[in-house]
């Protein structure tokens, strides 16, 4: 109303009820001009918010020359209350109106309702055509995916091919080995067939554990790591990886939530915390040259087929879990994000040992937040976090924000490629 409501309500009945007398005055007067009329009805309009009972006392004073009796302002107080009821429903209606209009997307929640039929139709237009380009925006995300989709298939079926058939190559090479090997034992031994068959073993006796699973001295299992250096070529290494059975905040000497660096600090200080010493590494890069000079040195002094479980000295000590064993996620050929491991902290926090082991309600705003090793792309001072109330992840800085942290380590590690 231009302001006057405020105005009415500041003012004293007196001067309230003189402006009234005039605009009513000036209502109903056909000598006054329009701009009169509006301002006179706008402060009539306004009167009707701020004392409706005032307003009708007026008009019927007006009305009544000046010398309206009891029964006339009764009367008027009536019709007032009667009004008033009717302009607040108005009103009410109105603003329900607004916010369903304004949900549906038909107008913004500063715009004016339509008043026409062609601003309707303009109204109506807009939304239809904003659905219109959700839709098909949705249509090409849908379709891209299921190129994308379509693509991975051909590969992995490639991939299936092609260890299909390396897998046959080396079964023939495996049974002329053994052949040989049995014929050179029983010809020097005399150890028949069967006796030889019975000190062999199974590949399923030695298989990594169920993601989960507790195992005391080693932690809960994760799943398998497949190691890749920073520009995506791999190591030719497999890791099992444990998680410790509770966050850093609950080992000794570690005095609740640290920001990245006192993490990495606190990480590297951990002395036989559930069987293992915590490894010193700044970030995911360090904790992959760690693992590489480990495997390598093994390598220098024992020999280790495609396939066999071996434990290098030094690879277990526990670390910050990288971007990849925290949520899975890792950066695509586009620079984006997308999920490429399904054994990670976060989708297995419900699973077996895992559950209600992560801070994920109480305490302070930061504890469902925990860290990773992964730095930015650009900024090396930022790091990856994941929330583990719903999965939403961020990048904070190294130094000023404290949040939780569930270390984990390698156990055996096995040959990829010979």
């Amino acid at each position: 109303m231009d302001g006057w409501t405020e105005k009415l309500a500041r003012w004293m009945p007196q001067k309230r009820e003189q402006t009234l007398d005039h605009a009513v005055r000036l209502v109903v007067d056909n000598g006054v001009s329009d701009g009169e009329k509006e301002t006179a009805t706008r402060q009539i309009q306004a009167a009707m918010e701020v004392d409706p009972k005032q307003l009708f006392a007026v008009i019927a004073s007006v009305q009544g020359g000046g010398n309206a009796s009891q029964a006339d302002l009764e009367k008027a107080q009536a019709e007032a209350a009667v009004a008033q009821g009717n302009f607040e429903g108005l009103v009410k209606a109105t603003q329900t109106l607004r916010e369903t209009l304004t949900d549906m997307g038909l107008i913004g929640s500063a715009d004016r309702l339509p008043e026409t039929q062609a601003q309707w139709k303009e109204a109506v237009s807009r939304a239809v055509g904003r659905e219109a380009q959700k839709l098909t925006a949705r249509e090409q995300q849908l379709e891209k995916q299921r190129l994308a989709l379509e693509t991975a298939q051909q590969q992995a079926l490639k991939q299936i091919a092609d260890a299909e058939a390396k897998a046959q190559l080396r079964l023939a090479e495996i049974a002329k080995i053994a052949h040989n090997v049995y014929t050179g034992i029983s010809g020097n031994l005399g150890i028949s067939y069967g006796q030889l068959n019975a000190l062999s073993f199974s590949y399923e006796d030695v298989q990594a554990h169920e993601p989960g699973l507790l195992v005391q001295g080693e932690g809960i299992f994760v799943g398998l790591w497949t190691l890749k250096f920073a520009n995506g070529n791999s190591l030719g290494v497999a890791c099992e990886v444990w998680a410790a059975p509770e966050d850093l905040k609950n080992a000794p000497r570690v005095d609740g939530l640290k920001t990245y660096n006192e993490t990495v600090q606190a990480v590297a200080l951990l002395r036989q915390w559930h069987g293992h010493d915590g490894g010193n590494f700044a970030n995911e890069a360090a904790i992959i040259d760690s693992l590489d000079k480990a495997v390598k040195r093994h390598a220098k002094q024992y020999a280790s087929a495609a396939g066999a479980w071996f434990e290098p000295a030094g690879a277990d000590k526990w670390f910050i879990p990288s971007r990849i064993l925290l949520d899975g996620k890792a950066y695509n050929a586009n620079g984006n994000f997308e999920p490429v491991q399904d054994e990670n902290l976060y989708d297995l926090r419900d699973m077996g040992a895992f559950q209600d082991t992560y801070t994920t309600q109480e305490g302070s705003p930061n504890a469902p937040w925990y860290w990773s090793s992964s730095e930015h792309r650009v900024h090396a001072d930022y790091v990856w976090n994941v929330r583990f109330t719903d999965g939403h992840d961020d990048w904070d800085p190294k130094d000023n924000t404290r949040l939780s942290c569930r270390p984990v380590r390698v156990g055996r590690v096995r040959h990829l490629i010979i």
